[in-house]
Parts: structure tokens; C-alpha cells; sequence
């Protein structure tokens, strides 16, 4: 799902990588920490479940998956409104990778135990921004 986007923090060593542009590639991992922070409570469980699936699906040690989670962190706070990262993601990702993606931010929400109303929300909402269908979110 996300291994093209993880290919934008490879660098060489000991060099400070700049933050990447932001694509489709990247307002996915983004939009896994807007998502993990929905309920103001930004747990070590969600973070955890984010370096997992970066390492996971970025071919990724945990010391790069967690700095990929950093630069993204950073972005977030950067980033702009919600609808224009889920359009990067719609125009940028094709379908298949976008309902990946929604089956990571499911993953995200569930890794702290409990399923906040304020993320069920925000997932509803991406869902719909990123063109996916209820058969598309029933298969997640």
C-alpha cells in the first residue's frame, strides 16, 4: 500500500533528510496521523500501529519506520485541511491502494483498544472524500 510513498525518506546516511513534497503518497501517511490525533489523544498504541504498517509496507527497520512516522508528524502540522489531502490521495492512488488505506486507518482507530466517535467520523468522511463506495468500505 504505502511502499512507493515510504521510497521518498530513503537518503543517505548521516544526511538530514528535507521534508518531502506532498503528494498522494504522502497525505496517506499524513492522514494516519491526522487520524490517530482525531481524539486529541495521540496514544502509543496508534503510534505504534503506524510504525508497523510503515515498516510493514515500507520495507522498513523500526529506526526508519519511526522517522518516516516523524516526518509525517511533522507535515501534519503543516499540512493543509483534510479534503485537499484526501484529493492528493484520490487523484495520486489508485482505488485498490485507497481502500488499503482505508483498512489502515480502521487499524490505526482500533490499536488503542477503543473506537473514539471522533475517528469513526473522520474515517466516515475520508471514506466519502476519497471516492470509495460501500461495497469498497464493506471489504475493509
Amino acid at each position: 500500500m504505502l511502499s512507493e510513498f515510504f521510497q521518498k525518506f530513503k537518503k543517505a546516511p548521516h544526511e538530514a533528510p528535507p521534508l518531502p513534497e506532498l503528494d498522494g503518497r504522502i497525505a496517506m501517511g499524513v492522514l494516519l496521523i491526522r487520524l490517530a490525533k482525531a481524539d486529541r489523544d495521540y496514544a502509543v498504541e496508534e503510534i505504534a500501529m503506524i510504525d508497523r504498517l510503515f515498516a510493514r509496507h515500507g520495507g522498513f527497520n523500526p529506526v526508519e519506520a519511526a522517522k518516516a512516522r516523524a516526518t509525517c508528524e511533522k507535515l501534519e502540522r503543516e499540512a493543509p485541511e483534510t479534503s485537499i489531502l484526501t484529493e492528493l490521495v484520490r487523484e495520486g492512488v489508485d482505488t485498490q491502494k485507497r481502500i488499503e488505506m482505508l483498512s489502515a486507518l480502521w487499524g490505526v482507530s482500533r490499536a488503542d483498544g477503543v473506537v473514539r466517535d471522533e475517528e469513526t467520523s473522520f474515517i466516515k468522511h475520508v471514506t466519502q472524500e476519497l471516492g470509495l463506495s460501500p461495497d469498497d468500505v464493506k471489504r475493509r
